[in-house]
């Protein structure tokens, strides 16, 4: 098999050439989307969840782009974001809001609350004008019931004007009259249009702006593949939209050519992009299905949101939620930072299960795992000498190489993940902690405290803080003439060894006694101490239980209180060694793995358990939470190499499922992070041979423009753009234009509201449900293996992104970096630029030359 090198667009640069050019104005940035549509700038939005609704395809048209709507909304949501876009400029609006004159006051007011206007215009039971409602003519009428006809400004003292009108002409009436609005209307008083002052205004305000034959923002629309999508795309097209994107992971595929096909024989000569694709052969035949634009970018694998990160704190983060400056630990279990962090679209996963980790990893077949190959040993020899000594010993192949390697998912067989055996967090070495306790005041002239307990770690009180994670709870009560609060604690009647010790930890830290109470079949300890339970309660309930990460410090004395107050709360020791953790939070299991590393020097094996009712009766499962447990084994110090700790893979399976992935880019030289306990690559950073699953995007762009070069179909670049230096290399490449993602999401215009979190701005986005979730709601409600995880419809909360400002600011930087490109590259316009370009390779070394060095960035 013939290997072919794979170039991403950090392994090159752009020559310099001598340039003519005075000013970065003189830089003409025409390009072309598709076949019949231009651009004003060659940046498109992409069609993800958290970028692109109406509000940033608004934006993006009036730069001189276009944004794809996507397509996780029902039909009748994304054409209302559809027409929301054509409706908000243009010279006419053709399809103003009406109401019939019969609808009351109630109805008009919803109605306009409903699409955001002040204004519309009222006709007759034959469509015809009758009048206009304004917010003027509602004002301080109470009465609901009131019909529209009544209150409207009637048509007789409306200024209306002929459809066929010059906006120099509209600007004299609408002056002359001194109104917002004008009406169009033909001899019959037949409803033709809307012309209004604002709507001139933006003319001239963004003459960049990319608009259609009526003078329209330009938008476009993605679809998926399956049933439904001519429905879908007709709807669209019913709507006004420009262009429609097929949007399919995979785009070299009969799933995409004959979507791109029907559209084209059902729905009329709409324009149609369609892709994603990287391969000359995927141009071929996507253009010989009809496309009007080929999108390019089939990237190298990436994790499905949920997955968790090791960070250098000792916690871990929803990849997702992972931000650009967070450390991480990488292979060689070093603190690094993080560069980027984005989604690279919807992709087909596989699962793997592996013994360190609660839950299932979900992610791409062609994603790089650090892994031991034992491919070459058998069942009887690994069962007999143990992981750790095979793996160190040199393959018996010559020459012979290192059983340690970087492997594809798709690869995996006789193989373990790893972990690094040594893991320098970045963790604190102490902290104070000080309670307060009420001295006086009341409730007319507030209360007084002073200081009543300066806690800091100790064995002690990590026992204590251990024990209350795992089967404690803290109450504090409001009474007439103060408050009160008690910490409280259950064990087996069997466990009155356990009690007397959390007894005597409470007394010699607070040097207060606690009661213990003999009931039944449990013992139950009670300190009553106000201070305490304020304090603990921020340590949250049942599921959601977790150590505040500033009490997570290096002090391997109070981690062992931790360790084993969490053991004795809510695990067993067995006489053989074995030590179980079993627990319903997520973050307890996580804060149980690191701790264990940090005490007993490895990760611990862990488990999902299945929910059982066990002899309760009349129990309903659906009231019972998923448990989890940890195993510390005695048999884990074997699985200790020089350098790792080797971690069974118990599972590995191809899935039916599509799911939003993401990935990280990370500043160290092994481009690693640690995903669900195992060492993980970088996907986006290194050199790669090609695979069939994916393409270098810049070697893409290259092997597909070159494929579609003499059609008139253009190529867009989808993926891997990090700054105005990537648009300017995928554009010398042979792209028309690049779809933007990750550097727009976070802005005023992309989905989410903006919040405030520890003195910094950050936009909320709404993403698709969860994996988990949807699984599990496909699991209960026996739905076909085949179904899509794509057409769960967005909902909830996924994750926070650092706030970027304005959408516009963003790309008008991008643009100015872009066309300091061109003029790098001797030219006045792209194909100019296309004409000159000359890349360069360079080296990793030449990569770190390329970026801010010797200097600390602000």
């Amino acid at each position: 098999m013939e290997l072919k090198k794979g170039l991403t667009f950090d392994d090159v640069l752009l020559v310099p050439k001598r340039s003519s050019v005075i000013s970065r104005r003189d830089i003409d940035t025409k390009t072309k989307l598709s076949r019949r549509i231009n651009l004003n700038i060659p940046v498109v939005s992409a069609n993800m969840d958290t970028v692109t609704e109406s509000n940033m395809a608004i934006a993006l048209a009036r730069a001189g782009g276009i944004g794809i709507i996507h397509r996780f909304l029902s039909i009748d949501e994304q054409v209302a974001e559809v027409q929301k876009v054509k409706r908000s400029e243009g010279f006419v609006v053709e399809h103003p809001h009406t109401l019939p004159w019969h609808k009351t006051l109630s109805e008009a007011k919803e109605y306009l609350s409903k699409n955001n206007v002040t204004s519309l215009l009222v006709v007759d039971n034959f469509g015809k004008l009758a009048g206009m409602l304004t917010a003027r003519d509602i004002l301080f009428e109470n009465n609901s019931e009131q019909k529209i006809a009544e209150l409207m400004t009637s048509r007789e003292k409306l200024i209306v004007a002929e459809p066929v009108i010059s906006i120099s002409e509209a600007k004299n009436i609408l002056h002359a009259h001194r109104i917002e609005k004008l009406p169009l209307v033909d001899s019959t008083w037949e409803l033709k249009g809307l012309i209004t002052t604002k709507d001139i205004e933006k003319i001239s305000e963004f003459p960049n702006a990319c608009k259609d034959e009526k003078g329209r923002l330009r938008v476009g629309a993605a679809i998926g593949v399956k049933e439904g999508f001519l429905e879908r795309a007709e709807a669209l097209i019913n709507a006004g939209v420009d262009v429609i994107v097929v949007d399919i992971a995979h785009g070299h595929s009969d799933l995409a050519i004959n979507t791109v096909r029907q559209i084209k024989q059902n729905l009329g000569d709409i324009e149609l992009v369609a892709g994603n694709v990287a391969t000359a052969e995927g141009t071929f035949d996507l253009i010989s299905a009809g496309v009007d634009a080929v999108k390019v970018g089939v990237g190298p694998g990436c994790f499905a949101a949920g997955t968790r990160v090791l960070m250098s704190n000792g916690s871990y983060k929803n990849i997702e939620e992972v931000k650009i400056g967070d450390r991480v630990i990488n292979k060689e279990g070093k603190p690094v930072s993080v560069l980027n962090s984005f989604s690279t679209g919807i992709k087909k996963v596989q699962k793997i299960k592996s013994s360190t980790f609660y839950e299932d990893i979900y992610v791409t077949p062609d994603h790089n795992f650090w892994v031991g190959d034992l491919n070459s040993t058998s069942i009887q020899t690994l069962q007999s000498r143990g992981y750790a000594p095979l793996l160190e010993l040199k393959s018996k192949t010559l020459p012979k190489t290192s059983k340690y390697k970087w492997k594809q998912v798709r690869e995996l067989k006789q193989d373990v993940l790893l972990v690094p055996k040594k893991i320098n967090f970045e963790l604190n070495h102490s902290f104070e902690i000080n309670l307060k306790k009420r001295v006086g005041g009341n409730w007319r002239t507030g209360f007084n405290y002073e200081d009543d307990a300066k806690l800091s770690p100790t064995y002690e009180l990590g026992y204590i803080f251990g024990t209350f994670l795992g089967d404690g709870s803290a109450y504090t009560e409001k009474r007439e003439h103060g408050s009160i609060g008690s910490v409280r604690w259950y064990f087996g009647n069997n466990e009155i060894e356990i009690a007397n010790k959390l007894a005597g930890c409470i007394k010699k830290i607070f040097n207060k006694n606690c009661k213990i109470y003999f009931q039944k079949k449990i013992i139950q300890i009670i300190f009553y101490y106000k201070p305490l339970a304020d304090f603990l309660k921020s340590f949250g309930k049942r599921i959601d239980k977790e150590l505040p990460q500033e009490y997570l410090i290096n002090n391997k004395e109070y981690l062992e209180g931790i360790f084993d107050g969490l053991v004795d709360s809510d695990g067993t020791e067995e006489h053989y060694g074995r030590i179980r953790f079993t627990n319903t939070s997520k973050k307890l299991i996580e804060l149980f793995n690191v701790l264990c590393y940090l005490v007993k020097g490895f990760f611990p094996n862990n488990s999902k358990r299945e929910i059982t009712i066990g002899g309760l009766s009349n129990a309903n499962i659906n009231n019972f939470n998923v448990s989890y447990r940890s195993d510390v084994i005695t048999t884990g110090l074997k699985r200790l190499t020089k350098n790792y700790q080797a971690i069974k893979i118990l599972e590995s399976e191809e899935t039916d499922l599509f799911v939003k992935v993401y990935d990280l880019e990370i500043d160290c030289p092994t481009h690693s992070f640690i995903a669900n306990n195992a060492i993980v690559h970088n996907s986006t950073c290194i050199t790669r041979i090609v695979t069939g699953s994916g393409v270098p995007q810049l070697t893409a762009v290259m092997d597909c423009a070159k494929a579609a070069q003499g059609s008139g179909i253009p190529i867009i670049a989808d993926g891997g753009i990090k700054n105005s230096g990537d648009i300017a290399k995928a554009i010398a490449a042979g792209a028309s234009c690049v779809m933007v993602g990750g550097l727009l999401a976070g802005t005023d215009e992309s989905p989410g509201i903006s919040i405030s979190r520890h003195g910094r701005k950050y936009k909320l986005l709404r993403g698709m449900a969860s994996l988990g979730a949807a699984m599990g709601r496909q699991k209960r409600e026996n739905e076909s293996k085949n179904e899509d995880i794509n057409d769960y419809i967005p909902e909830g909360v996924e994750a926070i992104v650092p706030y970027r400002g304005s959408a516009f600011e963003v790309i008008a930087q991008l643009v100015g970096g872009f066309r300091s490109g061109i003029s790098y590259c001797g030219a006045k316009n792209i194909l100019e630029m296309q004409k000159n370009a000359q890349f360069i390779e360079m080296t990793n070394s030449g990569l770190k030359e390329s970026h801010p060095h010797d200097v600390e960035q602000l």
